[in-house]
């Protein structure tokens, strides 16, 4: 993983965090984590698949 992506995932978490200690609905919180962390979670999936040509069938 990217440092500058661990680097928003820490904010992110830090705002949600902050978000409700100050009074903020939980699942507010939840939206703020998850909304980048999707496209990290996709990296590591992308990641980890191996690429394959398909054969042809004659």
């Amino acid at each position: 993983m990217r440092r500058q992506h661990l680097v928003l995932l820490a904010i992110a978490t830090v705002i949600a965090a902050s978000a409700v200690r100050a009074g903020a609905p939980p699942a507010t919180a939840l939206v703020v984590v998850l909304v980048p962390g999707y496209p990290i979670l996709m990296l590591f999936m992308t990641r980890s698949m191996t690429a394959s040509t398909p054969t042809a069938i004659t």
